[in-house]
Order: C-alpha cells, then structure tokens, then sequence
C-alpha cells in the first residue's frame, strides 16, 4: 500500500514536527508500504521532514511538481511566465500586494514590508519575473480575484477557512496523485491523509481516504475515515490499527 500524507497539521503535529511515534510506526510499515508526501511546500520547505523520514517520492508545490527519493525532479506543471506577469499585475491593480510565488526554492515577494516579518520570503522583482512558477499564494481578503484568475487561465484556486491565503497554480493535490499514478505506473492502492480545503482532490482520488481530528469542518461534507488529530500521532495510530485488521500485521 502507498501512504500519501499531507505535512502541516497533519503528519506535523502544531509545532511543525513528526512526533516520536509517528517516526517509530513509519520506519516499523516500511519497505513494505511506500511514503509520499502530496503537500503545497516546496521542495525546500519539505527537505528537513524528508531527511527524517525519507519519502519514496514527494508531490509538491500542489501537484505541480514531483520529485524522487534522491530529490530528482521527475514531473512538473509550472505557470508560464507570461502567465505569471498577468496575475502580479492583475493582483496589483486590485491593490493586493501581499503577492508570493514559488518557483521551487522557496518564496519570493518585492513587498519589503511583509518580506521583514515572514523570514522564509525572499525580494525578487515581481514586475519583471523571468522564471516559471509552481504557484502563487496572496494574502488578502479578497478571493473574487483568485477566483477570476483561476477560471480565466483555468488554474486550481484554493482559499483557506479562517485564512486570508489563496493559492494559485496550474494543479492541485488530486491532480498530483493522477501524475504519480501515471508516472511510476503503481497500481497500489493509496491510503491518503488531509486536513484543509486543499487536500480533498487528493482524498478524494485515494483509495481510502482519512481525514485528521483537527480538519477544516468543511471536509465533514465529504464520506472520509477520520482519525485522531495530528498532535495526537492520528496518521500512525490509523495506519498501524488499519493494516492489522487488513493485513495482520
């Protein structure tokens, strides 16, 4: 069996960790089963959880990009440059300046301002970018822009409850789990894990489907397992009592 885990607020318990247990279950389930990662981050923001665990693959940037277990580049579905310049600017004339986009390395804004409080966003000039992009993520209140962009390119768009956060990329989550099936031509079935409005594409691809504790109530619409909250080791604790019964492990 694959197990294909989101990271924040689901394998990572609130402080950003995996916790002893989760660790101890997983190295315990593998080779046998297979880990991947299907998360939003990057390939930097997941390197330090990847060199702990050391996934069989991890999807990235949602869906947009999916990468081997020696971090070998082996998908990607970026925005177009020409792309991306219209959003910044559409984004721009809207007076939203809150902008990010991941090229694969990380974050990188022109806001000085919201650069001087969130230490992983670098400067780049956003009115000149040369680079494709995995994704572009806002902060403001307004999703009828997100929502206008997404359609007029037709791009995934993914607004967070309680959240001034929106993302948008050519991909989402569901989309990545397709590529991976069609890339590594597995025919496992997909255990898959989530908490957020991003992560129900991919739930709702998987073969079994579990969502955390401590999900967004809007994914109480949807017919998913649910296991314990993910500072309470959920993924572990479902995995090792779901594969006893299955497989008498």
């Amino acid at each position: 069996m694959i197990i294909m885990v989101d990271l924040d607020d689901t394998l990572l318990n609130s402080q950003g960790e995996v916790g002893n247990y989760t660790k101890m279950i997983l190295e315990q389930l593998r080779p046998q089963h297979k880990l991947v990662f299907n998360s939003a981050r990057s390939l930097t923001a997941s390197q330090k959880i990847a060199d702990l665990l050391k996934p069989d693959w991890q999807i990235l940037n949602a869906g947009s990009t999916i990468y081997d277990s020696n971090n070998h580049l082996i998908y990607e579905n970026p925005i177009a440059i020409s792309e991306v310049n219209y959003i910044v600017k559409y984004l721009k004339s809207k007076q939203i300046f809150n902008i990010l986009i991941e090229s694969g390395n990380g974050f990188l804004s022109d806001n000085l301002t919201f650069i001087s409080t969130h230490s992983y966003v670098k400067y780049a000039n956003l009115d000149n970018y040369k680079y494709p992009a995995y994704k572009i993520v806002y902060h403001d209140n307004d999703t009828n822009s997100g929502t206008y962009l997404a359609k007029k390119f037709n791009f995934d768009f993914t607004t967070y409850v309680n959240s001034n956060i929106h993302k948008i990329s050519k991909t989402n989550k569901g989309q990545g789990l397709d590529s991976f099936k069609a890339i590594t031509k597995t025919t496992e079935p997909i255990i898959a894990f989530g908490d957020d409005l991003g992560d129900i594409p991919m739930l709702l691809k998987a073969d079994v489907a579990v969502k955390m504790a401590n999900s967004n109530n809007a994914l109480n619409d949807y017919p998913f397992l649910t296991c314990p909250g993910n500072n309470s080791d959920g993924v572990a604790k479902f995995l090792l009592s779901y594969l006893k019964k299955k497989e008498g492990i």
